[in-house]
């Protein structure tokens, strides 16, 4: 079956400063916010299903709410949680018609940066572990009534105007739904793996005039289950970041499917928008930070933070509290 999905997403700082920098739309970085601090990230993702290998005649369209947030534990330990809210339009062989609405399982995740290189100011390679768990959250047809763990591993570095992202995931699957429609759903371990590049368009060099940048994005994401069933995407994409906040939007393409099990996926389309905001007890009395969102990357002890925060009066000290970890 071919899947077409579009995707928007929104994402909100809370408690911090800057939002993951250098973050593709549909794979994970190995950045994140420094301790104390509170991430919220909005999608919204349509979906198109069709040709069904299970000769059902099925044919979805799926309207996916996301509600990521992420937490700052330490400055390498952040806790990470994922809500989505479904709502699909089905129709099958014989004039049946379904519409259905409810949550999917919830998902969890920790993430330790365990090594870290800066080799610029805002030039750096870092590596991350990751540890979630789905939990059997989810309402028929979208929850699996299961607890599936998943471990991975993730890399980020940014030199210059370049910036690059490798994810490996495997998801140990305990529970499958009837008739899956999305990737994952049919019972057998998945294992994910993703590859990013992004590029600065403009500015060349940030100044205290230039603090909004374009991105180009091109991502590669790999889905294999141990039942055989095969996808990889390419996803050109774009993003402007400005102070405060960024819109991210981008378009899944197949490139190669395989699959038995489920229909395939057609296209992924996601717009990202996060806006930032300064230390305010949780979100309570946000204050807008000027110049964030607008770093290639964030670092954490740098001391060229001048051209990006223009208002410091102490660059050292600034990039200390204001940008993330």
């Amino acid at each position: 079956m071919r899947v077409a999905t579009i995707t928007a997403t929104a994402t909100l700082l809370l408690a911090g400063a800057v939002a993951w920098a250098q973050q593709p739309v549909h794979n994970p970085a190995a950045t994140q916010p420094g301790k104390g601090r509170l991430m919220m990230r909005e999608l919204v993702t349509f979906q198109h299903y069709d040709a069904d290998p299970k000769g059902l005649g099925r044919q979805a369209d799926d309207v996916v709410l996301t509600t990521d947030m992420a937490y700052g534990l330490t400055g390498d330990l952040v806790f990470m949680l994922r809500a989505e809210y479904l709502a699909r339009d089905q129709d099958a062989r014989g004039g049946l018609h379904s519409d259905d609405d409810g949550f999917s399982d919830l998902h969890i995740m920790f993430k330790k940066r365990v090594w870290q290189q800066d080799t610029g100011p805002t030039d750096t390679r870092r590596l991350g572990l990751a540890v979630g768990l789905d939990l059997p959250t989810g309402s028929a047809p979208f929850g699996s009534d299961s607890w599936d763990p998943m471990l991975g591993v993730i890399y980020t570095e940014v030199e210059g105007r370049w910036g690059f992202n490798a994810a490996w995931r495997w998801k140990f699957n305990t529970g499958s739904r009837p008739n899956p429609l999305r990737v994952g759903g049919a019972g057998e371990d998945l294992m994910m793996t993703d590859l990013s590049w992004l590029y600065r368009l403009s500015p060349d060099q940030f100044t205290a005039q230039k603090t909004g940048a374009w991105y180009a994005i091109l991502e590669a994401n790999g889905f294999y289950e141990t039942n055989g069933d095969m996808e990889l995407f390419l996803a050109p994409g774009i993003m402007y970041e400005v102070q405060g906040w960024a819109l991210e939007a981008s378009v899944q393409l197949p490139a190669f499917q395989d699959l038995d099990h489920r229909p395939n996926t057609e296209f992924r389309k996601r717009h990202k928008t996060h806006p930032c905001s300064g230390p305010s007890n949780f979100g309570l009395g946000l204050k807008p930070v000027s110049g964030c969102c607008s770093t290639d990357v964030c670092v954490e002890h740098g001391t060229l933070q001048g051209s990006f925060l223009p208002e410091a009066k102490s660059p050292r000290s600034t990039a200390r509290e204001w940008l993330c970890r």
